[in-house]
């Protein structure tokens, strides 16, 4: 055989291992490229579909002179429960994730007369950053909630960068600043909260109340009774401030927004300090019929 015919057949032989090589390369290659991707999608199924049942006490209803009998509550959360638990009921069990945030509002659904109403802010849960429906985790749960009604992603890819954010941390620094303080965080900026929580740039300093001041309670009465209301109780829509208010005879309002108090079993005040000055206006007016979750 020649020479030139041996170094064809050794170029022939080089090129089919180089060829059987690549081949293999490239088989190895598929078959780790389809394990990667049956492993991410178990773990997609897994992170949004995994739950486990999980009881959780309700808070304890006020008995103080002026709160109103509650109904009913009305529990909902993000993981698709929706439901009414009679007032006697001090627990309710719920189906929740364990590795993703689900947001638990509890509504307390009150008593004035004829008619029900929700008039004050709903207690809540973000778990399981918190195991507690408390009515300073009720801030926290609304935010939660309210992020994953405007995300237009799917609910899975929503859940999984909810799950970054220290709700845990949040919802301590709520329970900080109500101790013992005139402080309500609904009357912080909810859109700038929701905002920088979508944006990874949230600072506890968002909690703070915008725009406020503090009121007299005898002010607010002195107000009252020129409307001829008299021995208004000014409940406010934040149960925990009414501890505070109580003991300190002062209240505080949002500047130029609608404060509401709830004055007897079916009034209500509604205080509206000017954006600047010192010049406030009340208004009497019918507790609104509750009408089912907006």
């Amino acid at each position: 055989m020649g020479k030139a015919r041996k170094n064809d057949i050794c170029t022939q032989f080089k090129s089919m291992k180089v060829c059987k090589f690549l081949l293999c390369r490239k088989m190895h290659f598929l078959r780790f490229a389809c394990a990667v991707l049956l492993a991410i999608s178990l773990s997609a199924c897994t992170f949004s579909h995994r739950t486990t049942s999980v009881s959780f006490a309700l808070p304890a209803w006020p008995q103080d002179a002026g709160f109103p009998s509650l109904a009913y509550w009305h529990v909902y959360s993000t993981n698709g429960a929706d439901c009414v638990v009679q007032s006697e009921i001090a627990s309710i069990s719920l189906e929740v994730s364990p590795i993703t945030p689900v947001a638990i509002i509890a509504q307390p659904i009150t008593k004035h007369g004829e008619r029900e109403a929700a008039f004050f802010h709903p207690a809540g849960c973000v778990y399981p950053a918190t195991n507690e429906i408390t009515w300073q985790n009720g801030f926290a749960a609304a935010t939660c909630m309210n992020l994953y009604n405007a995300s237009s992603n799917e609910k899975v890819e929503t859940a999984r960068y909810l799950a970054s954010f220290n709700w845990k941390k949040m919802c301590d620094s709520v329970l900080a600043k109500s101790n013992n303080t005139l402080y309500d965080p609904w009357k912080a900026d909810m859109h700038a909260v929701c905002s920088s929580i979508a944006a990874h740039s949230f600072s506890v300093s968002l909690l703070a109340m915008k725009r406020t001041m503090e009121i007299e309670m005898a002010f607010l009465a002195q107000l009252a009774t020129a409307r001829g209301m008299h021995n208004a109780y000014f409940l406010p829509q934040y149960v925990p401030l009414y501890e505070t208010q109580r003991a300190s005879g002062k209240t505080v309002a949002k500047r130029g927004d609608v404060n509401s108090f709830l004055c007897t079993e079916q009034t209500i005040a509604v205080v509206m300090p000017p954006a600047t000055g010192s010049v406030m206006t009340l208004e009497i007016s019918a507790v609104p019929v509750y009408t089912g979750r907006k």
